[in-house]
Order: C-alpha cells, then structure tokens, then sequence
C-alpha cells in the first residue's frame, strides 16, 4: 500500500500548489480572506497539536491535520501569489490613465542582439504623464530640467523594448529615460497562434515599445542586481573566448549554447535537425548540464568522501562549482533550478541524512514556487521537474530489466534507460506543447548525449585553459571537430524518413488522461493485478476516443482564410482535407515563418500538409497555371491589377495594384481583398461593389488603420487583419 508519510515536501509542494492554482482561478477576492484563514488554520493546528499529542491521535484526528496544513499552506500559496502579481500594485502602468510622454527605467534582463535592433526587458521607475510642451521636440536629455523633474510620478511595470541598432547598445543595469508611451502587448493575430502576451505576462511583461534613434538616454549604470550584472559580464568574457577561437558560425552557436546558454546564433536549420533528433535539450543550458558537471566533481573529488572531514570537503568544493557554473551560465533559471536541487541533495549527503531524492525535488520547487510562484506555468519548470522525477523513479526499475557483463553494453543501457525514463515522464506535456514527437530520440540520444557531454567538457576546459596560448589552440580544435560531429549525427536523424511527426495536437484533457495513463501502466508493474490494467484500458480507449472525435470533427470542413502574417499577403483554403495556401513570393521562400504563426492551428484542423501556390497564378513548384474557376475549387482568374475567384459561390476580388475606377470589374462581389498598399482612398473604388472589405497584412499598418475608419463611416463592413485578427469565413 502507498504511504504519504516518507514524502512531506511532496505534499506541501501540492499544496502550494492549490493555492496558487486557486489565485490564478479567483484574484479578485480580498486578500484579507486569505490572511484570515492562514492565520485561523495555523492557530487551530497548533492549539490541537498542544491539546492531543500527534502520536496518540486517533486516524480520524490525522486527516484534521492533514486538512489544516492544506488550508494553511495553499492559503500562503495564494499570498505568495497574490504578492507577486505587480499588477496588484497601484503604481503599476495597467492603472495609469494619463498618457505617458516619458518614463525613467531600469534594464533588468540581458540585452540580446536581434537582426535589426536590441532587444531588453526595463522596469519603471517613475514616469511623466501627459504631452509637455515644456519638452515639446526637445532630446530626452532636458526631461530632468527642474521643471521638467517635478511632474515626474513614481510608477513601475516591465516593458520589452526594441531600439534601433543605429543608437548605442544599452547594458544590464542602465538606467535609462525612454521618451514615448509603452503599448499593451498585442493577443495572437492568427488562431491556436503561439499566445507570445501571455508567454510575456508570465514573466509580469504587459507591455512593449519601439524606440527609434534618439528616443532614449542612459543617465546611470549599475541600477540592476550586481551578481546578475557581473555573472553576465563573465557570461560575455566566455563568449568572447568561443568567437575568438570557433570561426565556424554553426560549431561556434551549438558550443555558445550547449555551455553558455546563448542561442542567439542558432539558425532554423540547426533548431529543425536537433528538433527531428530529440535533442532540443541539449541546445539549452538546464539540470542535464548540470549533472553531466556534476559527475565530473563526483569522478574528480569522489575519493575526498574517504578521508576525515573529506565529505565536508568534497561537499564545499562540489557547491562551489556547481554555482561557479551557474554563474557562467548567467544565472539562467533552468540551471538555477537544478544546482539548488543538487545543492540539498549534497549538503544532506555531508551531515549524514541521505533524504528521499523526491523530498529534496519537493523542497526546491517549495522554494522556488515561493519565491516566484508564476514559475509554475513556465514549460522549462514543468518539464525539468517531470524529467528528474521520472528519472529518479522510472531508472531504476528500467535498468534491472537487463544485465549485461560486458562494460560498454552496461554503460550503453544504462545512458538508455536514463533517456527513456525522461521521455515517459515529459513524453504528454511535450505533445500538448509542441505538437511533434521524435522517432529516433532513443537512438539518436544514444550518440548525441555522449558527444554533447564531450563538447560540455570540452568547452569548459576551453574556458579554463584559454590564457595558455598553445593549449587553448590545441583544445579549440578538438572542441570545433566534436562539435561537427554532434553536428552531422542531429542533420543525419533528421534526413531518415519518418524521423519527426508533426501535428499531433492534444488538447488539456487528452493531456490528464495521458498522464493518468502512464501513473496507472506504472502502477500495475508495481502490484500486478488486473483491475489496475482495466483502468489503463480505459484510459487509453478515452485518449483513443477523444483524437478519433477530433479527426472527425475536420473530416468535412470548409474555411477561407486571411491570415496575419506581418508584410506578406496570405489566402488559405481548406476543403475537407484539400488545402491550398497562396501567399507571395517572400513568404514562399519561408517555410520557418509560414509553420511558427500556422502549424498549430492547420495541426488542430489536420491539413498540415499543404500545396503552395504563388498570387502569380503559378503553382510555387511545378510552374504551372491554375485549372479555371468552379464553385467548389480554388482558381484564380488573373486580370489587369487583380484576380477573381469563386469558392462555394462567393465572388472575392483581390486587388494587386492601384487601379483606376473605370477597371475594376463591373459585376459585384462578395468580398474585396486588399494587397501591397493598392488602395490608398476609397474614393478611387466604384460605388457598392463589395460586399465586405478585407485589408490583409501586406498593406502599412498606418494605411489599414485609415482604410478601416474611412469604410467605417460609408457603412462598408471593414475587417483589417493587422488590428482585428485573421479573417476567418467557415462554411
């Protein structure tokens, strides 16, 4: 039978849990209430625990217990919460009213460098409301005037902000006076689009800004956290060390983000061949590099444990590094994560109390959880925590399966079952997630993990060693050659037929059952009876149901679509399970951009397999011209300046180029399509023509605006797809 006794950080990390489940589900009430009731349960729990002594209580007096530390517990979890949520704070910028002409902020986050500009997250400290004339067209510089500094108000917030690479590269800790007002991060423009607004709110980011050349200054440094500022500093010194010594750019950004964490130069072809391999974990400094470093402390400083005072020994210098690496890492909260878990796991192991490893899990994520509860709703949280417990769990119990003599084989399933346990326990979440699943992980990572822990260590004794002229030279080499080869191993997987299925899309129900499955199949090999296996039959017959219903629910499905791809022109056309998608020229180039803003939604509607066709009239492959126009079947007939179709006996129009009133067509349609800025007055287009006006993302952002407004007021339906989301018409 299963004791909870053995796991008490287990119970109170679920606990905690509850409540901030509980926040997120009701924010609105008082935070007086939860206070009233932390404060009631503890009171009640330590006047019984004085009254009745715990180990004569009768079973029935335990659960009292057990449910006054829940209410005790999920009630902080919902303070903790509450706390951390800077919208709760009256200052904040979601509850400023006055326009903003300036605000002072801090650069809280590394700045990264992007194709075209920089990109970091600020935090507000105070900001000036309304349009000063006293500032009117004058630099950032003269708002801390004496006139000027007295209508500053305090104020905070987070804003993301982008400034052009014409103006100097801000750096953690600036203090900057930005001159504008933030803008509320847009939803997702395109259906079962990544949601980026809540990706950023997570992180209490609501809003962000462009700053042009000049719209900002720097007026102070050092304003953020001073370890963060200098573990960045020794962050940049050890990517100076690998740009200097990697000339390779696609070696140089695996070793970059294999040690370092930085994947700025990790291109779409590297991220789709270790995507098909997977391997994606290995691209993102997390708890595997930090046990990969780990057992080298262990293989170097084990014998340590031997000798007097050596455990004590052996337990400083392992947390030592282990920190020293986080800190080279740039405090990435991945690998935060993972040395505060082993840092229990050896402080325990030094004063002689070896914990259950799930209570030492349950710990740091108590911790964590407290310190920032929003950590919950994080992927990397989610699916570290998952790994290392199906790890700890799941291993051992693979492992007794076989027994092999010879040394390499023993190494060799050992490596295997520590992948395959990992995979069990993330297997649901990463399904829900990111909608593809890798086929060869077992084989691949049969080769990857060993490489990529040589290109591990060999980076960090690059590190060590790059002031000594020939060695450094010598270690480089070594470093670039396994690093093609981990290289060449991910873009072979990738090339194999059948290496990556994509669009599987399972929903939040499909995604308990799974789990519910897995603890049920995990359970029968546990105790083996019977009744354990009919629950997981009927699981799986559940999740079975559920992805039949889903296939049938689009089986006979018909929707014409505008998408919001910012710049590009874009028609999609589903017919039961015919898809064609007609864009322009540079988005056909594209395939990354086309699948990041459409892979879930056409995954959903399985039709991920699409044929490509050119607003040429030109198929995008085979080059040739489209069949003629009928009602059930997408056809383009091209005119002077625009193309007319019919689909399921709705006429659309789009319109290519400016055209005079007098060429347009002279029947009337049902829908008028706008493309590359053609229409600039509406004025130049015949009177009650169409029916319904769609301005799509080729057009200027500033254009479609006025369209809108101008069609608008003469009554004409009017939807811009830059500010409205994409146009959507299922039949």
């Amino acid at each position: 039978m299963f004791r909870w006794t053995p796991y008490v950080f287990i119970r109170f990390t679920l606990f905690l849990i509850s409540g901030i489940l509980a926040y997120w589900w009701k924010p609105e009430v008082a935070a007086t209430w939860a206070v009233a009731v932390f404060g009631a349960s503890l009171l009640v729990y330590f006047t019984v625990w004085k009254i009745v002594s715990f180990k004569k209580a009768k079973p029935r007096l335990h659960v009292w217990f057990g449910l006054l530390a829940w209410l005790a517990t999920a009630s902080f979890g919902w303070l903790a919460t509450h706390r951390s949520t800077a919208a709760n704070r009256a200052t904040h910028l979601l509850h400023q009213t006055d326009s903003v002409a300036y605000y002072t902020a801090t650069v809280v986050s590394e700045v990264q460098v992007r194709a075209k500009n920089y990109r970091a997250t600020v935090e507000i400290t105070a900001l000036l409301p309304g349009k000063t004339e006293l500032l009117q067209g004058q630099p950032p510089e003269n708002a801390f005037s004496p006139e000027a500094g007295r209508l500053f108000k305090p104020a905070c917030g987070k804003v993301l902000v982008y400034s052009s690479k014409d103006a100097p590269k801000p750096a953690y800790g600036d203090q900057l006076l930005i001159r504008g007002a933030p803008q509320p991060i847009s939803k997702p423009a395109n259906p079962d689009e990544f949601d980026y607004r809540q990706y950023l709110g997570l992180q209490q980011v609501h809003f962000q800004q462009f700053v042009k050349p000049g719209g900002f200054a720097v007026y102070g440094h050092g304003g953020g956290n001073p370890i963060v500022a200098a573990s960045l500093r020794v962050r940049s010194w050890a990517d100076s060390v690998f740009r200097h010594h990697i000339r390779n750019p696609q070696e140089y950004a695996i070793v970059t983000g294999l040690v370092l964490g930085i994947r700025d130069g990790l291109d779409n072809e590297l991220k789709n061949a270790y995507a098909a391999a997977g391997a994606m974990h290995v691209l993102a400094v997390s708890g595997a590099h930090v046990i990969i470093v780990f057992q080298l402390v262990v293989l170097m400083l084990g014998r340590l444990k031997k000798v007097r005072f050596g455990g004590w020994v052996f337990a400083i210098t392992a947390l030592l590094i282990l920190w020293f690496y986080a800190f080279v890492t740039g405090l990435s909260a991945s690998v935060l994560r993972a040395v505060i878990m082993f840092s229990f796991v050896i402080i325990g192991e030094a004063v002689r109390r070896e914990g259950n490893l799930f209570n030492t899990l349950g710990i740091s994520a108590f911790g964590l959880l407290c310190y920032d509860p929003y950590l919950l709703q994080d992927v990397g949280f989610q699916l570290s925590y998952l790994a290392v417990a199906g790890i700890v769990y799941l291993h051992p119990k693979l492992y007794r399966w076989f027994d092999f003599q010879n040394w390499f084989a023993d190494k060799l399933w050992e490596m295997t079952c520590v992948s395959l346990a990992a995979q069990i326990a993330v297997f649901p979440l990463t399904l829900f997630y990111f909608h593809q699943f890798p086929t060869y992980f077992l084989l691949a990572n049969a080769i990857v993990i060993p490489v990529s822990t040589a290109v591990l260590y060999g980076g960090l004794a690059l590190l060590a060693f790059a002031w000594v002229p020939y060695l450094s030279g010598l270690l480089a080499v070594v470093l670039q050659w396994i690093t093609w080869l981990l290289n060449q191993c991910a873009f072979l997987t990738e090339q194999t037929p059948g290496a990556l299925i994509q669009g599987i899309h399972v929903n939040v129900w499909e995604l308990t059952l799974l789990y519910l499955l897995t603890v049920a199949v995990f359970v029968f090999f546990y105790q083996p009876r019977l009744r354990y296996w009919g629950v997981a039959a009927l699981l799986l017959l559940g999740v079975s149901a559920s992805q039949l219903y889903g296939k049938f629910r689009f089986r006979e499905q018909h929707l014409l679509a505008v998408y919001a791809i910012p710049g590009h022109a874009t028609l999609d056309v589903i017919d039961n399970q015919t898809h064609v998608f007609v864009m322009d020229s540079a988005l056909a180039a594209n395939d990354n951009r086309v699948l990041f803003h459409l892979r879930n939604h056409w995954g959903k509607r399985r039709v991920l397999p699409f044929q490509k066709i050119l607003f040429s009239g030109k198929d995008s492959t085979k080059q040739n011209d489209l069949p003629e126009a009928n009602a059930n079947a997408l056809a383009f007939k091209r005119m002077r300046g625009y193309s007319v179709f019919v689909w399921h006996g709705r006429r659309f129009c789009i319109l290519h180029q400016a055209l005079p009133v007098q060429d347009f067509p002279r029947q009337k349609m049902d829908y008028l399509i706008v493309q590359n800025n053609s229409l600039r007055n509406i004025k130049k287009l015949p009177e009650k023509i169409f029916g319904t006006v769609i301005l799509d993302a080729s057009n200027k952002f500033y254009l479609s605006k006025r369209l809108k407004k101008a069609f608008i007021e003469k009554q004409t339906a009017c939807h811009n797809v830059q500010e409205d989301g994409a146009f959507l018409l299922e039949l």
